[in-house]
């Protein structure tokens, strides 16, 4: 996944896109993001989407971690999709730790990156996925600028 996000090149950048998220409140997605972009704009961002997914899909399934295999990568207009499955070396996963460590993880590291933070100021979500080995839901979550925004807060 690293290899298809840039890192961030200065604080100029995080704080431009601040603002960009200040300025339109609480208001994430597509429809606030044609409002502001235009309609070109969001076929860029969902093209380029769409080549990420595609990149990021060659040679799965992947580990990225001792308990975590990432099967799957998708593309569905301004939200990329990854589909994980996490298996635990001890058995069961408290889920709401789980949910608070991935969304404290998502924010740390996201919010930093460059190519990750021009995607979710055009609108786009990235969404994770994470299932047991069995195929039960761990957790589901949806990242957006306002994220990144509410963390600095």
């Amino acid at each position: 996944m690293k290899r298809a996000l840039g890192t961030l090149g200065g604080f100029l950048l995080l704080a431009l896109v601040i603002q960009f998220a200040i300025g339109t409140g609480k208001q994430t997605g597509g429809e606030d993001a044609a409002r502001h972009l235009g309609e070109k704009n969001l076929k860029m961002v969902e093209a380029g989407l769409k080549i990420t997914a595609r990149q990021l899909s060659d040679g799965l399934p992947r580990p990225v971690s001792d308990m975590t295999t990432l099967t799957k990568v998708e593309s569905s207009g301004l939200t990329l999709t990854f589909f994980y499955v996490v298996d635990p070396p001890f058995g069961k996963i408290d889920e709401d730790t789980f949910h608070k460590q991935m969304t404290k993880q998502f924010t740390d590291n996201l919010c930093y990156e460059k190519k990750v933070l021009l995607d979710l100021q055009n609108g786009a979500t990235y969404s994770y996925n994470y299932e047991d080995k069995n195929g039960s839901v761990i957790d589901m979550l949806d990242f957006n600028l306002y994220n990144c925004v509410e963390s600095f807060e």
